[in-house]
């Protein structure tokens, strides 16, 4: 009986060399999978790069941000079934080594689960299915999980193509023009006066716009395009050259699409400074002045410096600040006396579009003006005194600029001058010097002026 099993246990060279060739073309069929992926994997990135590149001309970004997850699932889906292909390929070829090493010795003894593996493989069972490596499992679960995400989102992105590749009809395009212009309209800032206009930016409608003024299949886009090529082959570009490109396609846009109102082409030209300063940041920074960086490295370090400072010793009124009385009024005391100034003042410095800048500028004011005069009513009405003779719309300047210069020092900006710079140079004269916006930003740069000029030795504070 023994002797039996020893001779079930010996495979003949023409078992193992069947064994072996059966092995031999499972591994062919791996590596030849291996290199299909390895090129559909090249493919995919070549054609949908191109597909990306088509729907940023056409300035659809949600089916360019589609496309770029298709790119991303099928990826990791190929990456995933590269690993168990070549898992597969290497079990594969230790089972042909195993076999093989029987060459050198045909009365070896082959081990029973060998001699088991041959047997199936000779009644037709696939090799695949009869090795193994680790973790094989989660990995061919993991990688039909990606397969099925994968088609799913594939099936999204042909229906979001097929439904956005179609081209407006000029009255489609009118309208929705005349939607994103109009949309938010009770929440703006109008001056008719002098034609300055404001309202908080939508995402939605912003981008609405956005896909209308880019699209490279309409002329806005093409002069857009163009322009912007024209700014990165030349060596510098002034401030009056894009002014000057702002009036054309404002003049332009409103010809094409008659828009006639003179409120609706102030907004029209909002949303076109929020779509191109973005786009031409390098531009605007090229613009800074050697005086400016210099004087806002300056300002900083003086800003930092007088931190210490009170506010009652840079001129602030008692009635113009907190009593410890206050403590209860959270909306006064969460942050900072002057916490929404200051807030406004920061975000002012880090936009990128000139008409926000301004409007961030009289935020900061406005906001200082009404918090000083809830101080004040408040600190009245605790030492028992009346508020009837006193303005309960504005403070005087003289007690407002310490308050700005406090409100500068304590925000710590560090690009005031150059965001100040920006303002003059891209805005209309009529507007820096009318009411209320000029009265702001001369009163930002009076302040940071006082700031760069106080002496500091009268607070003991000494520079290096």
């Amino acid at each position: 009986g023994k002797k039996k099993d020893r001779d079930d246990n010996v495979l003949p060279a023409s078992r193992i060399d069947s064994a072996v060739r059966i092995l031999r073309e499972g591994l062919n069929e791996h590596e030849s999978n291996i290199l299909n992926l390895q090129q559909e994997r090249a493919k995919i990135k070549q054609d949908l790069w191109k597909e990306m590149r088509r729907w940023e001309k056409y300035a659809l970004s949600d089916l360019h941000q589609t496309a770029q997850r298709v790119v991303t699932i099928r990826m990791i889906e190929i990456s995933a079934q590269l690993d168990v292909e070549f898992e597969f390929s290497h079990a594969l070829m230790n089972a042909m080594n195993r076999l093989q090493a029987l060459h050198v010795n045909q009365k070896s003894q082959a081990s029973e689960d060998l001699v088991a593996f041959v047997s199936r493989l000779e009644k037709g069972e696939q090799a695949d299915s009869l090795v193994m490596f680790p973790d094989m499992d989660h990995k061919l679960e993991e990688m039909r999980r990606l397969k099925a995400e994968s088609e799913e989102l594939q099936k999204l992105y042909e229906k979001e193509t097929k439904e956005r590749t179609v081209k407006d009809t000029f009255s489609g395009r009118k309208q929705k023009l005349k939607h994103a212009i109009e949309q938010d309209d009770d929440k703006a800032e109008w001056n008719a006066d002098y034609g300055r206009y404001w309202r908080p930016s939508s995402a939605s409608n912003q981008l609405a716009f956005h896909s209308l003024m880019l699209d490279e299949r309409q002329s806005e886009g093409q002069l857009i395009r163009r322009w912007r090529a024209l700014l990165n082959a030349a060596i510098s570009v002034s401030a009056d050259a894009v002014r000057t490109f702002f009036k054309h396609i404002i003049r332009q846009i409103a010809l094409r699409y008659t828009i006639s109102n003179e409120r609706n082409i102030a907004a029209l030209h909002l949303a076109m400074c929020r779509l191109i300063y973005p786009l031409i940041s390098d531009v605007v920074c090229a613009l800074y002045t050697q005086e400016e960086v210099d004087t806002d490295s300056k300002l900083s370090r003086r800003c930092i410096a007088m931190s210490s400072i009170h506010p009652l010793d840079l001129g602030v009124l008692r009635m113009h600040l907190p009593r410890q009385q206050d403590a209860k009024d959270k909306r006064l005391r969460a942050g900072g006396e002057y916490h929404e100034a200051e807030q406004a003042l920061r975000a002012m410095t880090e936009s990128l579009v000139p008409p926000d800048m301004i409007q961030l500028a009289l935020i900061c004011i406005r906001s200082i003006n009404q918090t000083a005069l809830r101080y004040q009513k408040l600190n009245l009405k605790m030492q028992g005194k009346g508020v009837s003779g006193l303005s309960s719309t504005v403070i005087n300047a003289d007690a407002l600029f310490p308050i700005v210069v406090y409100v500068v020092q304590r925000s710590k900006v560090n690009k005031l001058y150059r965001c100040l710079g920006t303002i003059e140079r891209f805005t209309a004269d009529h507007i820096l010097s009318f009411g209320e916006t000029g009265m702001a930003l001369s009163l930002l740069r009076a302040a940071s002026s006082h700031i760069l000029h106080v002496d500091l030795s009268k607070f003991n504070i000494s520079l290096p």
